[in-house]
């Protein structure tokens, strides 16, 4: 927007209004040189087009995270993270039910390792254990005892995710009930 002695947003309430009114704004007070001009268009032109890109951008991941749910949902998989450093669990609904639980339920680390049964479990925390160590890919089939007293077999299989500095940050997978 073109103003006239002091009619930028900064010295003037009525263009503070209008400059939140239209949001994406940039006020030239005349006289201006025309390489001014010239100057803001361009920047404002790139700004446009990054916005463009951007949202491009963002429709792509979109799309991909869609094909990602359902490709989860048609192999009847459950996706899970586990954070190394506080050892806490997330999961979906479907791993919380391959585990036997409700969608609302809870399922911590320790309880999912205290479904397994005694062997099970040491084979599954040296598994973890070497995927951490290593930086192999997590895979295991063990049985697990549903909170019903029902005994059921469940594939897991995980990547290491690295945090910022390089380490080892999280195990990030998903679970199969292969019985």
């Amino acid at each position: 927007l073109l103003t006239h002695h002091g009619g930028g947003p900064e010295r003037n309430p009525s263009a503070a209004r209008l400059a939140a009114l239209l949001g994406n704004v940039t006020f030239l007070e005349r006289p201006f040189h025309p390489t001014t001009l010239v100057s803001v268009a361009s920047t404002a032109l790139r700004g446009r087009r990054r916005q463009y890109e951007t949202r491009a951008h963002l429709d792509e991941v979109e799309e991909a995270e869609a094909r990602l749910r359902m490709a989860l949902k048609a192999g009847r998989l459950g996706s899970w993270i586990l954070d190394l450093a506080t050892m806490e669990l997330s999961c979906t609904e479907r791993c919380k039910a391959i585990f036997g639980r409700a969608p609302d339920e809870p399922l911590t680390y320790a309880e999912l390792r205290h479904s397994l049964p005694a062997d099970d479990r040491a084979a599954m925390e040296e598994a973890v254990a070497r995927a951490v160590a290593t930086g192999a890919d997590y895979e295991a089939e063990h049985r697990t005892l549903w909170p019903d007293g029902s005994s059921h077999w469940v594939e897991m299989r995980a990547r290491v995710a690295h945090a910022v500095d390089g380490t080892v940050d999280r195990l990030i997978g998903v679970a199969l009930d292969a019985t």
